[in-house]
């Protein structure tokens, strides 16, 4: 047994970590979930941030920090790779006119404007090419970076589109998302793709603190101290150079990471919260969960979620009836709801250990109907 999500009545169960090495998989709570996923709980700062991570080596690396920067969700601008083939490779450049002319404008253009039209090289087959499949690379390494995280948005580029639609079709969580954490909303995609068009709604939509990458580039070069050092070194003045991946890295988390709020952290919401936990589980090959979730709303958008699981045995104290009032009653319901839900998302897997009265103070016999549910 590899994945198991363990939870129920609380308090009537307390071996998990035993539990956890007896099936040989780490042992897993939703507050250790919530350090390792530290970032994505910050209380919000609502940024957007457009353009960054440009390549899969800035992905590896971010992810790799001692401190690493999550996003609260990563939009992608999707392109239609013939069209924009096709578009870069026809188009031409002007160096006296410093323009450029695109296919249809080349028709009836003036001689002498034509004869000294040329090709660039970053405009060749090849080179057009090599960056689109440096963008899917990028978009790859995204989702297995973010997992569920990672949405990809079409028709964007088509100025006549409804934006909005598009948007919440694709991501209908969205506000929600966005002002339930701390965390940045990171946007990328290729030029044409309708990226800035994204950013300019999103921005006045959910009121964010807009960064451009490639602002926060040159506000790091004009600021003193190492990291400034660091950028006048590797980006000298005009000569055209990007930042490496750690350089453009460390620029990015020097920017956001001052912006974090000191006020008390506000707890997130369920649906933040499940889509952390979603994540964690779906990223990390073993494990056994325990004590998530605890409510019947938890328990639903987890089992909406559906990260894969080998077992989901719920505990539930049968000593507790179907009482009209109460907390006992309460109880019962939530214990209800919750059984019906994962009933239906995990049919196959999932598993009820009901503890009688003779079973509370026997800790061996509450291990022993534990572990058999999970075998």
């Amino acid at each position: 047994m590899k994945r198991v999500i363990l939870c129920g009545a609380q308090g009537v169960f307390t071996e998990g970590p035993r539990l956890a090495a007896h099936l040989g998989v780490p042992h897993v709570t939703l507050e250790a979930i919530r350090t390792e996923a530290s970032a994505v709980l910050e209380p919000d700062k609502r940024l957007l941030l457009d353009g960054f991570p440009q390549t899969r080596d800035q992905v590896v690396r971010l992810i790799l920090q001692s401190c690493p920067l999550r996003p609260c969700a990563v939009l992608v601008a999707t392109i239609d790779e013939a069209a924009r083939l096709e578009e870069r490779v026809n188009r031409r450049w002007d160096p006296v006119g410093k323009e450029y002319y695109e296919s249809p404008q080349l028709e009836g253009l003036d001689p002498e404007v034509q004869a000294r039209l040329v090709q660039r090289p970053t405009d060749s087959k090849e080179a057009v090419r090599g960056k689109l499949e440096a963008h899917r690379a990028l978009v790859a390494t995204l989702k297995e970076a973010f997992g569920g995280l990672v949405h990809e948005l079409e028709g964007l580029s088509d100025t006549a589109s409804d934006l909005e639609a598009l948007v919440l079709r694709a991501v209908p969580t969205l506000a929600a998302t966005v002002e339930g954490t701390g965390a940045p909303l990171m946007v990328v995609g290729l030029p044409g793709s309708g990226k800035g068009r994204l950013c300019d709604w999103l921005q006045h939509r959910y009121s964010l603190q807009y960064m451009n990458s490639a602002q926060l580039v040159k506000d790091a070069r004009a600021t003193p101290g190492e990291l400034g050092a660091r950028v006048q070194a590797a980006m000298p003045e005009g000569s055209g150079s990007v930042p490496d991946a750690q350089l453009m890295v460390d620029i990015c988390i020097a920017a956001l990471h001052p912006k974090a709020s000191h006020a008390s952290p506000q707890p997130p919401s369920d649906a933040v919260t499940v889509g952390v936990v979603a994540e964690y589980l779906q990223s990390h090959p073993e494990w056994l969960l325990e004590g998530f979730p605890a409510t019947a709303a938890q328990a639903a958008l987890l089992c909406e979620a559906k990260p894969h699981a080998d077992r989901v045995v719920m505990v539930a104290d049968a000593t507790l009836g179907p009482a009209p009032g109460g907390a006992a009653g309460q109880a019962h319901a939530e214990s209800a709801a919750m059984r019906d839900s994962f009933r239906d998302a995990y049919l196959a897997v999932s598993h009820e250990v009901d503890l009688l009265q003779a079973d509370k103070g026997d800790t061996a016999a509450v291990f022993t109907k534990v572990q058999q549910a999970c075998s």
